[in-house]
């Protein structure tokens, strides 16, 4: 075979084996993806972010939804073989745009935090038995966030946020701190008696409240709140919130 004979049997096999070997071309078939026609289901007003999650602890998976337009967050409940139930619609931030499933509050129920494009903030709803979130505690953000996500990043084992803040053309790290664990927190306490006796009322949201020594009242009102009541002959009443109030004496 001439050098021009050659290169042309080059050129037919290039890619495969040595020259002068049989070829064997196969042929290596993909499985293609597949899926059935669309089943639809309402959420609020403009949705442009989902997030999955077991909210409710049964084993199937939920839905949450963020609607731009309503400011809403939506939760689907799932059920058997892929449904999902009726929206029930919590209210967050101005225009929310993305949300992330996270576990924030160390009660082991699945927590949202949905990151608000309008008012610079990414708000936080702590999850609740039987899928049912809290209103939103904001965060601070830069500007224009438009997407969040959920990871530890300093790996203390607290979940930490990383949000795209479309406007400042940066990403806004937020460390997570250890949860509050009923113990005396004075230092994020946002009510505090004194050492005497006092009567000390929450607000409607989630507190924090240290009473202090001395025979104090403590009421939380509403919210899911902390109470601390340390030294002395206290009475201690969550009142109001989701019956998950903490309460503790911290003496000593």
């Amino acid at each position: 075979m001439g050098l021009t004979g050659l290169r042309r049997r080059v050129f037919a096999l290039a890619g495969c084996v040595a020259i002068g070997e049989p070829v064997a071309m196969v042929s290596v078939a993909y499985a293609q993806p597949s899926f059935s026609g669309p089943t639809n289901y309402p959420a609020g007003d403009g949705p442009v972010s989902v997030a999955v999650g077991d909210f409710n602890g049964d084993g199937d998976l939920d839905l949450a939804v963020v609607n731009s337009n309503s400011g809403s967050v939506s939760i689907l409940l799932g059920g058997i073989g892929g449904t999902f139930g009726a929206p029930t619609d919590y209210t967050v931030g101005v225009i929310p745009l993305s949300v992330a499933v996270g576990e924030f509050n160390g009660d082991d129920d699945p927590d949202l935090v949905i990151a608000n494009q309008s008012v610079g903030t990414v708000s936080v709803l702590e999850g609740i038995a039987g899928g049912r979130f809290s209103a939103p505690t904001p965060f601070d953000v830069g500007g224009f966030p438009a997407w969040v996500d959920v990871g530890d990043f300093d790996i203390d084992g607290d979940p930490d946020l990383a949000v795209a803040n479309a406007d400042t053309d940066d990403v806004s790290i937020l460390l997570g701190e250890p949860p509050i664990d009923g113990r005396c927190q004075g230092a994020r306490a946002t009510v505090v008696g004194t050492n005497g006796p006092d009567t000390l009322v929450g607000t409607s949201g989630r507190d924090v409240i240290d009473a202090g020594d001395g025979d104090d009242v403590v009421r939380g009102r509403g919210g899911n709140d902390v109470i601390c009541g340390k030294d002395g002959d206290d009475t201690l009443l969550g009142q109001g919130g989701d019956g998950r109030d903490t309460t503790s004496s911290c003496e000593g």
